[in-house]
């Protein structure tokens, strides 16, 4: 059995390492029992991590599978640290030896296998599948002191503009972004990626040029047919430089088009609509080189990895002491009084709060949080909520005070 000792890395606080130990025994009936079964429904895919190459050896194909279950665990397990973790973080993340990876396994399943002869009598190489016990990975971040979050956010619906000669394209064919897109295997992670179908229910609801200019009611009318909350609008073309930008930005992108389609390549712009804060957000361009196809996969794959690290900077709340802040919410009627505090019951940073007093168009709350007062202001927009101080009064009886509210949409879909 392979054991791996842990490199120097960053100098970090020593932590413990806790967990629910297994038996080499226990794991082996483990894998034996649960060979036959796929992931049960009921458990988040969150927690699976699937198609991890695994090879190992034994005297009988039992002992060779539990050989290479052993041994691919830490790949497995650091699979699913990244996508918990920010990116931040990474060079923090300890390696971890098997038998403590093993520790964490609740479940496993095969995805493909090879058996045959070996020195060791028999040997397994193939492909498992690990779930993750939630505690005992929950226990071994909190034990490293790393901040971390298994919440997933609202889905994301994609829509894949391709400008070529002919103009912009999006339901009709050919679209090799959108093919593209279809194509590129995502590892799960906490925001969701759904393509549309491109039904004529779709086609209806939008065409490639209301994405291209961002249309506000077509985008509302799009993500209402999925059930979406955010939309991500990606444009794409071939050695040019995609968006609206103006000076010095579009004389960069000018530049960075110019590079890609001397040697193949894509650039693409994309902005992130939020249907729940009414609020968008241009995401920095991303160019790719290379082949256009190769291009476009990668590119597909950097815009995924920025909207899972966009959404692990807003839930991804430090550890520390928990805060009480006072404030007044101000309110048009009782459906703006509902929407707020559902948006502060998805807040992560909010650990509660209480009604004080209530009156028509206004209510004083306090909100339990962690951090400080402006560290939650600045968390709050992302769940389309405005916390800002305000001052009443003059010179020694003047008083500040915190004033909570719906975040002002940038615009309103009709419905």
């Amino acid at each position: 059995m392979i054991q791996i000792s842990p490199p120097r890395r960053p100098s970090r606080p020593a932590a413990r390492t806790a967990g629910v130990r297994l038996p080499a025994a226990a794991f082996a009936a483990l894998l034996a029992v649960l060979l036959a079964g796929g992931p049960a429904a009921a458990q988040s895919d969150i927690y699976w991590v699937r198609d991890v190459a695994a090879k190992g050896e034994g005297k009988t194909d039992r002992a060779a599978r539990t050989d290479a279950a052993l041994n691919a665990a830490p790949a497995a397990l650091e699979r699913l640290l990244h996508r918990l973790t920010s990116i931040r973080d990474r060079e923090f993340l300890p390696p971890v030896p098997p038998e403590r990876a093993r520790e964490m396994v609740r479940g496993l399943e095969v995805v493909r296998a090879k058996r045959q002869d070996s020195p060791a009598g028999r040997s397994f190489d193939g492909a498992l599948s690990y779930l993750f016990n939630p505690e005992a990975v929950g226990a071994f971040l909190k034990a490293e002191q790393l901040g971390w979050s298994a919440r997933r956010s609202d889905p994301v619906l994609v829509l894949a503009v391709w400008r070529g000669e002919g103009g912009a394209v999006l339901w009709d064919d050919p679209n090799p972004w959108r093919d593209a897109w279809a194509a590129t295997e995502r590892e799960p992670g906490l925001v969701p990626v759904v393509l549309p179908e491109g039904s004529l229910k779709d086609l209806q609801a939008i065409d490639a040029e209301q994405a291209a200019g961002r249309d506000a009611q077509s985008l509302a009318a799009i993500a209402r047919a999925y059930g979406a909350k955010q939309v991500l609008v990606a444009v794409a073309a071939a050695g040019t430089a995609t968006g609206a930008a103006t000076g010095t930005e579009a004389e960069a992108e000018a530049e960075a088009g110019t590079e890609a389609e001397a040697e193949g390549g894509l650039t693409v712009s994309a902005a992130l609509f939020n249907l729940r804060s009414g609020v968008s957000e241009e995401l920095e361009p991303v160019t790719a080189k290379g082949e256009t196809a190769m291009a476009m996969a990668e590119a597909a794959a950097v815009l995924t990895g920025r909207l899972q690290e966009r959404w692990k900077d807003r839930v991804i709340v430090p550890e520390g002491p928990v805060s009480t802040t006072r404030v007044v919410l101000r309110f048009g009627d009782l459906a703006a009084w509902v929407r707020v505090r559902e948006n502060l019951a998805a807040a992560p940073s909010v650990t509660g709060h209480r009604v004080i007093a209530f009156s028509a168009g206004e209510a004083q709350l306090a909100l339990t949080h962690r951090g400080d007062a402006d560290a939650l202001a600045a968390r709050l927009p992302a769940f389309g909520l405005a916390l800002q101080q305000e001052s009443s009064g003059r010179g020694r009886k003047a008083k500040t005070f915190w004033v909570l509210g719906e975040r002002q949409r940038e615009s309103e879909p009709s419905e």
